[in-house]
């Protein structure tokens, strides 16, 4: 009888050992930018740190904290001088992903891979709310479409810069957000018209992008 119950408790013990295993693995991000390492290596003092007023369409924001918490509730105002501020505030939303996954673990990581060449050839442009979206037709739909001899590849970053443009999106994060397995990607989209008062800066979440056979979308936080 008492073999029986060291025997339970071994099993019980080694299942516990390999859940924690891939719990820990799944709630891994990789940072591949260097500010975002140092603010998620201090949360609280992030959340409070004071940044420029943000209005929403139901109060304004000074800090990551109060950003976070109108976010689940209302929008931010889409004017001129809040769609600048938001450049300010897109650290916000990360820290906001890695503290919804208990126990997540921020990890830095140098090595980018070819994040940048497969943002300029998949990410689907059509999906996002951009300036370049009056240029998009049926066969062109990717950055490097549009663009061929323009874009700027990166390893973790596409960018377009012209006398008129300034066009980037990188990857600053990795994880899994949506629990599956594949890791999803986090990324800082920063989009300007220089000859107009046109910004636009947001996070993106690119989900899955490993596991798609052609194109893939984004979703703007």
């Amino acid at each position: 009888m008492m073999k029986q119950i060291l025997i339970s408790l071994l099993f019980l013990t080694a299942a516990s050992c390999v859940s924690q295993k891939k719990e820990a693995k799944h709630n891994t991000f990789e940072i591949y930018d260097h500010s975002l390492l140092q603010s998620l290596a201090s949360v609280q003092s992030s959340l409070e740190r004071q940044r420029t007023e943000i209005s929403f369409t139901n109060g304004t924001a000074n800090n990551c904290a109060e950003y976070l918490s109108l976010k689940k509730r209302s929008m931010v105002e889409s004017n001129t001088r809040n769609l600048l501020v938001k450049s300010e505030y897109l650290e916000c939303d990360v820290i906001g992903i890695v503290r919804s996954h208990y126990n997540s673990r921020p990890q830095p990581k140098d090595n980018a891979e070819h994040f940048g060449q497969l943002l300029a050839t998949k990410l689907d442009l059509s999906t996002l709310k951009t300036s370049l979206g009056n240029l998009l037709t049926d066969d062109k739909q990717t950055i490097m479409a549009l663009f061929p001899s323009e874009v700027a590849i990166n390893p973790n970053s596409v960018t377009i810069s012209s006398p008129s443009r300034h066009f980037k999106v990188e990857v600053v994060a990795v994880g899994n957000i949506n629990n599956n397995s594949h890791p999803d990607w986090i990324a800082y989209l920063s989009d300007e018209l220089l000859d107009s008062n046109y910004s636009n800066f947001a996070t993106l979440i690119i989900y899955d992008p490993s596991a798609k056979q052609g194109g893939f979308t984004a979703e703007q936080q």
